[in-house]
């Protein structure tokens, strides 16, 4: 690869025309050059940037519908590299060319550095998140967060020991807790926690839930949009968001939450079934499955209706 020519590239592609030339020399020995042949499947599973060199790229979503074409100039994997959270998109090349990749570390480093980078692939992922609105009535960017999380408050105070703390995540199966005080919200614990504050530092069992939780964390209300919820997620780079109303405590939203939402597939709803512990939790599921049908029906998924949707509907 000329370095010489991403260079060049560079210089005259928003964001990085920005950078100096000592930067943009930094930057472009940390891109790798990719030829790519007419019909061929890009793997767009990895978390890196794609910047569109040359040729013409069509993007699919997983249910096989056009939603643009990337041509010069243009760019993929930064909703992934900002959320965590994959599209399941197919990027497939209709003219022969080649696209530059930036892996996500260097992406990340670049973000950090500099603001306006930053603040440019925030506004390209809120368009985004718009043209799905737009495209899609039903999309999941067009939910709340209350439409995918219940009222369920999972807490515990910050004098409770961390072990207390995992035998509680154990036994509610939750992978956070909301931290509170006199109702309060004061912080929250995760799993993540546990792991890189209380095991890998050697800490005691008995060590009060105080010393290893975030305090004062970020919150959303209940009544946000989703896409809301992952901007802010993506932006504080963090997995799990304490939901209020009013102010109060009321729920906790995962990234998995989010995932969740997004697939319209009756094998996450199995999977919902099978994670129900009440009759309550199991007529909420039930609810979800003449609207799937309907979505499904309407997608002309005549083998998936059958296969799956008919158990499914026995059990209802």
């Amino acid at each position: 690869m000329e370095v010489s020519e991403v260079i060049k590239f560079l210089s005259h592609t928003t964001p990085f025309d920005e950078l100096s030339s000592t930067q943009l020399a930094q930057t472009a020995v940390q891109f790798s050059v990719y030829y790519c042949k007419e019909g061929e499947a890009i793997d767009i599973s990895k978390e890196r940037l794609l910047i569109v060199r040359t040729g013409i790229y069509a993007l699919f979503s997983d249910q096989q519908q056009l939603l643009t074409k990337l041509e010069e100039g243009d760019f993929y994997g930064y909703q992934l590299l900002l959320t965590g959270l994959n599209d399941n998109d197919q990027l497939v090349c209709e003219e022969d060319g080649l696209v530059y990749w930036l892996p996500a570390e260097h992406f990340h480093q670049l973000r950090y550095q500099y603001k306006n980078l930053d603040i440019f692939f925030q506004r390209l992922f809120s368009r985004r998140l718009h043209q799905y609105k737009a495209q899609q009535q039903h999309s999941r960017f067009t939910l709340k967060v209350s439409d995918i999380v219940q009222a369920r408050r999972v807490s515990i105070t910050a004098e409770h020991s961390v072990q207390q703390a995992a035998r509680l995540m154990t036994d509610k199966r939750v992978s956070s807790l909301l931290v509170e005080q006199q109702q309060k919200l004061i912080g929250i614990l995760t799993d993540r926690d546990l792991r890189s504050r209380v095991l890998a530092e050697n800490l005691l069992a008995s060590s009060p839930v105080a010393t290893v939780m975030t305090a004062n964390p970020h919150t959303i209300d209940k009544h946000a949009y989703l896409f809301e919820a992952v901007q802010l997620m993506s932006r504080h780079n963090i997995h799990h968001l304490p939901v209020t109303e009013q102010g109060l405590s009321y729920s906790m939203i995962t990234a998995t939450d989010i995932i969740r939402a997004q697939q319209d597939h009756p094998v996450y709803l199995i999977g919902e079934i099978h994670r129900q512990s009440t009759v309550d939790g199991l007529e909420q599921c039930s609810m979800q499955i003449n609207s799937l049908a309907l979505t499904l029906g309407k997608q002309q998924v005549q083998r998936m209706r059958r296969g799956i949707l008919l158990p499914l509907l026995l059990m209802h």
